[in-house]
């Protein structure tokens, strides 16, 4: 990962593709290569990682859930279910991982159209991983999911104000000095302003807004 921060991707995937070709088994240098490959969305070159990890150290729950990142970048959708459901098979799988299988099961169900599963997933997932901002993502990801599926609205509600839980460990800011204007100044912040669905979504608002 050294090498990927300090040279561009084509050059890392170069390297990944020479270190196949020379045959790497080691099981930790397999599942580094295989990662890079996915975090750079590279299909082709991911599967074929995950695969040399699958021949040289068998089908252990890591491994199968790597391959079913590759096979989601593929599109895949079977696959990604075999593999997930072979990976949260493997007893010895921690936590987090589990986690992490079901997060990419609930991609998958969303792809496919499936937002119940995919709430379900994502739901799972928040309560499996451990560090609070992959909660927090995982729980963001499920109460979208509620918007695709019919569901009571105040129980929507009662689920989005549960988010608060997860926020429990970051102290609020509290500034110094308030300060001053004659009117109210109203200001919108969100990371999903731009080339981003909520973005368009946002248009109409900020547009019509009545000042």
């Amino acid at each position: 990962r050294s090498l990927a921060a300090e040279v561009d991707r084509m050059q890392v995937l170069a390297a990944v593709e020479q270190l196949l070709a020379a045959g790497v088994r080691q099981q930790a240098s397999l599942e580094e290569l295989a990662g890079l490959c996915i975090d750079a969305q590279e299909a082709a070159t991911a599967t074929a990682c995950t695969q040399q990890l699958l021949r040289c150290c068998g089908p252990y729950g890591y491994a199968c859930f790597l391959a079913a990142r590759a096979a989601y970048l593929r599109g895949d959708w079977a696959e990604v279910e075999s593999l997930s459901q072979q990976a949260l098979a493997d007893r010895q799988l921690p936590r987090w991982q589990q986690g992490m299988v079901q997060d990419i099961l609930g991609r998958t169900a969303k792809a496919s159209g499936n937002a119940k599963e995919a709430a379900q997933r994502h739901l799972a997932a928040c309560r499996l991983l451990e560090d609070a901002p992959g909660r927090r993502e995982e729980y963001s990801n499920y109460l979208f999911d509620l918007h695709f599926f019919a569901g009571d609205a105040a129980w929507r509600c009662q689920e989005a104000q549960r988010y608060n839980e997860l926020l429990a460990d970051i102290p609020p800011e509290e500034p110094s000095a308030l300060p001053v204007h004659e009117r109210l100044r109203v200001g919108y912040v969100s990371a999903d302003f731009g080339r981003h669905v909520m973005g368009y979504f946002c248009q109409a608002l900020l547009r019509d807004y009545d000042r």
